[in-house]
Formats: structure tokens, C-alpha cells, sequence
């Protein structure tokens, strides 16, 4: 009897992305004529398996309908054929398709405030009905009293049987492109209500058609931040605002697409929505996490004291634990900790300047510089005192690391913006942040210092405890390979201008990494312990299969992308070879003769 063994093996998994655009948690494809999920979950009939929204769906081909193909190929597709209601009917509201998006609440909200939707359509004629043409209805879904969410308005701005996207009366764009009727087009929705204010923009086959940053019930956990599920083209207001249209692909992604990304996009595909190729897990180049009572790193080169070995650096360092020091645990569990005591030179003293904890961080050179310009700096830290000395309290220096006529690279400033004994973290006078969290004396905290010197003009952002603090696009000597672009070897919590900005400070923990973290990765990484900072690992997906007589079905998760199965004769001086046929993660395999061997690679 043949032997059939499956060897499960995965590589490098996505979860570093430059730009802020997530995992995808949705997307349908509708290639088996149905609303099944290419990933995730199945869509829904938005009145039940029975209803009039299931009377006017139907599936086929560009071919079989009639209807242009999509560069030049054919595609399964579906079709919507507009509801005509009687003129007594009492209820003119589609209801569109129940979609289980799977993107968690984010942003600190209890809805979803980060979240891109992309969808490859085509509506015949704008001007049908009303002619408004709603594209989903994602706030109170089920109250039909309340209006769609994104419509498409034929205002024939690009000519006849055009029109523009939006909501709230904001359908005319950046006057660059529009939506064209009986063309095929990929429309993307890229929504952050995290920001301040809370902005859509919308792209059409990767142009950008125009932002929003204003309308209805705008803003934070507001409108346009959406509950688990929302509807697809589903419409209230009771005037029937849905019309034909013929829908290719459609997919969610956790976090805002940005205008680099969506220009990458390009146009609607007789393939459906591309899945973004896997990026390899983030590496974590330098952490110290002070267990063994020193400087010695738990990965990478251990920390030297930035004056010498014999120092005043030295002299004002010391390990303990919370308990020890009669400072609040972590989490309410007691971790060994760094303390550095704030150094009160003498008046006399000609040199006021701390000089730190010498970092090799292990990070090389990117973005095409001859500096680091892409990292995060992870710090898991409790300063007792913002206020003390000038009440600014230097994290890190990283510019010009050995002129200490240089001022220390990010600060944290007490101007009590939540309160007496906080502040906010930044530099080049930028400490307010967004409003939403600061910094909070005498209470455990994981900063992270996200740097991205590649981004256009360059881009820092803060977040406190996996909330976003703010962001920064400009400052002093700002930009590529300049200031926040890092040499070899930083300075840790040392400082310049002789000004002694470096207070009483407790560290937990301290992590480098390659790559700029996200904040679907910052949420992730949450608020500090007692642990220290967790290292990303690569995650395993296991292959399952499922004998009937002489056939077996090989699949694994369907939320996994960029994984191709391989088979081989043996395993020793293996030949590895892609397994043909496989569709939405699955195959179905003829058991023969010989052993046969299976594995997953990225």
C-alpha cells in the first residue's frame, strides 16, 4: 500500500509592513459562482437565503453576460441586476450582502478606525434611479432608516455616464480621474479615523481620486470606523439607491492603504485583487533586558557604559528589582530592572553632559542609505519625575553620538498635557501628539519610536503602550540619511548641550528592529511587562489532510498567502516540485505508486 507522509513547512511570515497596510482578513472572489470566501468567511444574503437580494444575484462570465472583459480576459463574476420595487412598496431598501470582514477593533476604539476595502467593479449606467450608486453601508447596518455609507454620484464630471465617490456631498475628487460607467475599475477605500482629523481617500486603478476628511457623524469610532460586519452594497433611506452592477473581487485589509500601495494596485484584474507577497518576519537585531544584574544583551552586543567602565555613567547605574526599589510592578508582577539616578553635576562642572548607554543596535545600513533609515526602538521604561531639572528627560541621542555640543535626538517634555506629571514625546518642539495618550510619570510604560527616513520626506511615529502618540514629518535636519537616520552605535538615555537632560529613570527593557513597526504590530505588542519586550517569531501552518478511497484532499489555512505547496519522491537529496492544481489552499491528490512527500514553502 503506498505510503503518503506530509511534512509541514513554513518560512518567513508577513507581518513587517512598510506603509501601514495589514493583513488581508477578507476577500471574495466569486470563482466558484457562489459567496464563498476566497479568505475568511463565506458572504450572506442580506435578507436571508430566500430573499429578493438572492432573486436578483446571479453568477457567470464577462462572456456569458455580455459584458466587456477585464484586461482583456475572461473572469467569473457576479451580477446585481437592479430591484425594481413596485411603486407601493413600503421598503425600497436593498440589503445587500451581510459581509464578516475579520479585521478586530483598532485604533484604541471599540470599532474598527484602521481598515482598507478594495473592490474590482463595474456599473453599467450611473444614471439609473436616483442616480446614486451605493457601494456599502458599513454604519447601523441593519437600521434602514439611516443611509449608505459610500456611494458613487453620476455627476458626469469626466464626461457622460461618470460620476465621483465619496459621501456627505463630497463626490468631485482631485479632479484627476472618475468613475467611468460600463468599465471595469478597482476603487479603493483607505480609511483611518485614528488620525486627527479622521480621513478616507479614495483611488481609482491606483490614481488617487480625492480625501475626505470631514462629513456626517465624523471621526474617531464614528461613521466610518465599522462594526464586525457591515453591508455590501446595501442601501437605506428607502429610495433605493443600488443599481445594476457586476462585481469581480472584493477585499478587506487591516490598516489604511497608502497612495504608494494603491498606485502598486493598479487596475481591476480578471485574476481578482492581489494578495500582498510576504515580507519576512521583523528582526530583532539588540535587546537587553537587564535579568543578569549588568549590561550583558539578550540578543546581540552587550550595552557599555557611555563614559568608560570607571565612570560617572557606572557610578550612577544600579539593578534590582520593582521590589527593591519600592517601585510599582509591571503588570503586578515584580521584574529586575535598570536604574540610572539622575547625575547633579557640580555648578562648577564645565561638562553637564550624561553620556549614556552606548548601544550597538546590530542594524545595517537600508533604504539605500549609508545609514539605518528604517527601525523601531523599543523601550519598556518608568520615569518617577518628569519634572525634573528642565523637565526634559532625553531617551536617546543617536545624532552625532560623540559631539556633546549636539542636543539628545527624542525627549520626552513634561508640559502635563494628561495631567500633572506628564508629557509628551518627540523633539524639534513637536510634544503634543495627537491628544489621545502621553507619557505618565511614575508608571510603566512601552514606547515605541517607529522611523521611517525613506518615506518621502520621512516619517517618525510614537506610540505609548501600542496607542498611537503622533507623528512627526518634519524637524530639524530632517529627512534621509540625516538626522534620524542611525549610525552603528547609538547613545542610550545620553545627552548634549550641556544642558543635563537625562533624569531618574527605570528600564525594564530596550529592543531594536529592523523595519519600521506598524501599528496593527504596536497595537500587538501592547502596553509593557514584567517579561520584557516579546520577539517576533515565525509562525508554523500545519498541512491537514483527508483520505476518501483513493483520493486526498491536502489543505491548510485559508487566511495563509504567499505559501506554495511542494512535493517530492523522498526527503534526503529531496527534488522539490510545485504541485499543479491547487485553488483556495486545497488539492486533491490520486494516490499511486511510491512514497510521496508534501511541504508548504514561502
Amino acid at each position: 500500500m503506498p505510503i503518503l507522509l506530509l511534512l509541514g513547512i513554513a518560512g518567513s511570515h508577513a507581518v513587517q509592513v512598510n506603509g501601514a497596510s495589514g493583513k488581508i482578513t477578507g476577500q471574495w472572489d466569486f470563482d466558484q459562482a457562489d459567496l464563498r470566501a476566497t479568505v475568511g468567511k463565506n458572504l450572506e444574503y442580506g435578507d436571508g437565503p430566500t430573499g429578493r437580494m438572492k432573486d436578483h444575484t446571479s453568477f457567470g462570465t464577462t462572456t456569458s453576460f455580455g459584458i466587456p472583459n477585464i484586461g482583456g480576459k475572461a473572469a467569473k463574476v457576479l451580477k446585481y441586476t437592479r430591484d425594481e420595487f413596485t411603486a407601493e412598496a413600503t421598503d425600497k431598501n436593498p440589503r445587500g450582502y451581510l459581509c464578516q470582514h475579520g479585521i478586530a477593533p483598532n485604533g484604541g476604539g471599540t470599532n474598527v478606525n484602521q481598515f482598507t476595502m478594495i473592490v474590482d467593479l463595474m456599473i453599467p449606467d450611473l444614471h439609473a434611479g436616483d442616480g446614486y450608486n451605493t457601494v456599502v453601508k458599513w454604519e447601523a447596518v441593519d437600521d434602514f432608516t439611516i443611509d449608505g455609507s459610500i456611494s458613487i454620484k453620476a455627476n458626469d464630471i469626466g464626461g457622460n455616464n461618470t460620476g465621483g465617490i465619496g459621501i456627505s456631498g463630497q463626490y468631485t475628487g482631485d479632479g484627476v480621474t472618475s468613475i467611468t460607467g460600463g468599465a471595469w475599475q478597482r476603487v479603493v477605500v483607505a480609511v483611518d479615523m485614528t488620525a486627527d482629523p479622521g480621513i478616507i481617500t479614495y483611488y481609482l486603478d491606483g490614481v488617487k481620486f480625492g480625501e475626505m476628511t470631514n462629513g456626517d457623524r465624523w471621526g474617531f469610532d464614528k461613521r466610518h470606523a465599522i462594526p464586525p460586519a457591515i453591508r455590501l452594497f446595501g442601501d437605506g433611506e428607502n429610495d433605493n439607491e443600488v443599481n445594476t452592477y457586476y462585481v469581480n473581487s472584493v477585499q478587506f485589509r487591516d490598516g489604511t492603504m497608502n497612495a504608494d500601495q494603491a498606485m502598486a494596485m493598479g487596475g481591476a484584474s480578471a485574476d481578482g485583487i492581489p494578495q500582498p507577497a510576504p515580507q519576512p518576519v521583523p528582526r530583532v537585531t539588540g535587546q537587553w533586558n537587564f535579568d543578569q544584574g549588568d549590561l550583558s544583551a539578550t540578543i546581540g552586543t552587550a550595552l557599555e557604559y557611555g563614559d568608560g567602565p570607571n565612570g560617572r555613567m557606572k557610578d550612577h547605574t544600579t539593578f534590582g528589582t520593582t521590589t527593591s526599589f519600592g517601585i510599582p510592578d509591571i503588570g503586578t508582577k515584580a521584574a529586575k530592572v535598570l536604574k540610572y539616578t539622575r547625575d547633579e553635576f557640580d555648578s562648577e562642572s564645565t561638562n553637564k553632559n550624561p553620556q549614556g548607554l552606548l548601544c550597538h543596535h546590530g542594524l545595517l545600513p537600508n533604504g539605500g542609505g549609508t545609514k539605518v533609515n528604517q527601525f523601531s526602538l523599543i523601550v519598556d521604561m518608568l520615569i518617577p519625575d518628569l519634572h525634573l531639572g528642565d523637565s526634559y528627560n532625553t531617551v536617546v541621542k543617536w545624532e552625532a553620538v560623540d559631539d556633546f555640543t549636539v542636543d539628545g535626538s527624542i525627549s520626552i517634555k513634561a508640559n502635563d498635557i494628561g495631567g500633572d506629571n506628564t508629557g509628551g514625546i518627540g523633539i524639534s518642539g513637536q510634544y503634543t501628539g495627537d491628544g489621545k495618550t502621553w507619557i505618565k510619570g511614575g508608571a510603566w510604560q512601552r514606547l515605541i519610536v517607529a522611523v521611517d527616513m525613506t518615506d518621502l520626506s520621512g516619517i517618525i511615529t510614537y506610540y505609548l503602550d501600542g496607542v498611537k502618540f503622533g507623528t512627526m514629518t518634519h524637524g530639524d535636519r530632517w529627512g534621509f540619511d540625516k538626522r534620524h537616520a542611525i549610525p552603528a552605535a547609538v547613545r542610550l538615555y545620553g545627552d548634549g548641550e550641556n544642558d543635563n537632560e537625562v533624569n531618574t529613570y527605570y528600564l525594564n527593557s530596550v529592543q531594536f528592529r529592523d523595519g519600521t513597526v506598524s501599528p496593527e504590530q504596536a497595537a500587538a505588542l501592547g502596553a509593557a511587562s514584567a517579561d520584557g519586550i516579546p520577539v517576533p517569531t515565525n509562525p508554523t501552518v500545519a498541512l491537514n489532510f483527508k483520505r476518501d478511497s483513493n483520493k486526498v484532499t491536502i489543505s491548510w489555512d485559508a487566511a495563509a498567502t504567499g505559501l506554495n505547496l511542494e512535493t517530492s519522491d523522498t526527503v534526503s537529496a529531496a527534488v522539490w516540485s510545485a504541485v499543479p492544481g491547487v485553488a483556495n489552499n486545497s488539492v486533491v491528490i490520486t494516490i499511486g505508486t511510491g512514497n510521496k512527500f508534501f511541504r508548504l514553502k514561502r
